[in-house]
Order: C-alpha cells, then structure tokens, then sequence
C-alpha cells in the first residue's frame, strides 16, 4: 500500500504543469563552424589529466611539465630532446609556469623521485631554452612534410594559389583567404617591452607570439627565422601567395590545414607556442588550465 502510494506521488509529480513547460531537449554548445577534432586548443585541453606535484590538481598532461631523474640528474621530458632514456623510469608532473617550477625547486619535491638526484645549474633558463626548442622542433615537422610533398617542376611558380598554411602580413590584415589561427612575429631589434603574447581585437582573437632577445637566444631567432623562411621558399614554390615579404609577422592557420595535395595538422605548433605564453606569462591572474577569462575567444 506505501509502495502504491510512493508510485502514485512520483506520477503527479511528473505530471505537474511546470515540468510540462519544461524543453524537451537539451541544448548542445555549437563550435563557430569547426569540427572539434580542428580545433587545436580543445585537443589541447582532451589530453590526459595528471597531478601537478606543486598545486595539487590535475590539469591536462599537454599544459604540464614532466620530469624524470636519468643517471642521477633531473632532466624534462619533451619531444625535442635526443635522449630516448628520459622517457623511462618514474617521473613528476609541473604546471608549465616558472612560478611553479621554482616552487619545485625551492621545495626539493624532485627528491620524491630521488634523493640522490642532483639539479643541474641554471636548470629554469634550460626549461624556458627547451620549451623554445619544441617550437623549433615542430617548425621543422612542418618543413619536412612540405619537402617530402614535391610539386611537378612544370607546376611552380606558375600560379598564385591563395594562402593555407602561412602568410606574411600584418595584424589588421582583413583581405586574406587564411583563416588566422595564430601569428609569430620576429622582433627586428632587441626590445624588453613588448609581451611575448597577445590577442588580437574581436568576436574571436587569435594569439600574437613576439619572439625576440627576452625571449629566446640569437641561435633560437636564428633558427625560426631560417625555418620560416624555408617554409616561405616551400610554399612559393607551391604557387602559393606568402603576402607581403617586408612584414616580420607570419599568420598561420587555424589546426588541421590542406590544399589539393597536402594536409599538415598546425596543432602540436600551436600547443607549443601556447605553452611559452603559459611560461611567460606567468601571473595571479592565470588560473586553472592556464588561461585567463579572454582566452575564451581563443578556444572558439
């Protein structure tokens, strides 16, 4: 009888006339016409959670630092290093902010994974060297793919096909076929001033990266500069438009990218540049993941 009548109260409930006017369907977030899988910065944050060893939550693996102690020194695990052991042994997950790995430091958290580890000299300046090294790496993945894709020689030069993968041009350029995913901009003269990222200006901003002394060494400038370059030379010979050759801001697309004969996935360059701003930008105001409240217009 008390089962009958819990039955009975379920079913008015059910049937009351507010949860009647209630939608029928739930609403779905809809990305800006991009797939998910395109989107650079949602794969970014798809990536596996870790522990950061020094805030004590998980964040996805791709926005952390991971160490591992090899041969009694601590060393970080990144996809430009030469050494294949540092991928072996037990290692120990940092967010990818300075502030973080002093506090590391400072504290001796590394000692969890050994205690007679030592840390070499100068160990902050070689993470900020390595993570400018990943872009240089992924630079050179891009330069390969377009290399390992030749063009007929009757086919260069011969036509001005619009730009897919990279351009030269400035910040305010609107008349452009290449839907902007990121810039890199090369500093003509040293300078302390400028920001190493910024956004541009609207419904949705792409990030600005400046690299110039403050940010990198002159073998590190000289190496994007002559890998941009090579990819201008690459595209060109592709019959592409590269812009305007007196502009030092490089636009490239937004995640996976293709013209008739090639298709070359920009997200791993885009994880890497995002993880230099989370280095330099290192402020109270970046919050969980990294990002701040106008980094939303970025995500798209």
């Amino acid at each position: 009888m008390t089962r009958t009548r819990k039955i009975d109260g379920v079913r008015s409930l059910l049937s009351h006339p507010a949860l009647q006017c209630a939608p029928k369907s739930r609403p779905v977030y809809q990305l800006n016409q991009l797939n998910r899988v395109n989107n650079p910065y949602l794969s970014m944050l798809a990536t596996p959670l870790r522990w950061c060893a020094v805030s004590k939550y998980k964040y996805p693996s791709a926005l952390l630092l991971r160490f591992r102690v090899v041969q009694g020194v601590l060393q970080l695990r990144d996809k430009a290093s030469t050494n294949n052991s540092n991928s072996l042994g037990k290692g120990m997950s940092v967010l990818c902010r300075r502030s973080a790995l002093e506090c590391m430091l400072n504290d001796k958290l590394w000692m969890r994974l050994s205690r007679n580890a030592s840390v070499p000299s100068h160990f902050v300046h070689a993470v900020q060297s390595q993570l400018v090294d990943g872009v240089v790496a992924e630079l050179d993945g891009i330069l390969r793919k377009l290399r390992s894709n030749c063009v007929e020689p009757d086919q260069s030069f011969q036509s001005d096909h619009p730009a897919w993968l990279m351009q030269r041009q400035t910040i305010a350029t609107t008349n452009t076929t290449l839907f902007v995913g990121f810039y890199i901009t090369l500093a003509s003269t040293p300078t302390h001033t400028v920001p190493f990222s910024r956004l541009t200006q609207g419904t949705y901003s792409s990030p600005i990266y400046t690299f110039s002394d403050k940010y990198a060494d002159k073998y590190q400038l000289n190496a994007i500069r002559y890998r941009l370059s090579k990819l201008e030379e690459q595209l060109r010979r592709r019959g592409c438009n590269t812009g305007q050759n007196t502009s030092d801001t490089f636009a490239f697309g937004f995640g996976r990218v293709s013209d008739a004969h090639l298709s070359i996935d920009l997200t791993p360059l885009a994880v890497a540049l995002w993880r230099c701003r989370m280095w330099h930008e290192d402020e109270l105001v970046l919050e969980g993941f990294g990002l701040n409240s106008g980094d939303i217009r970025v995500i798209r």
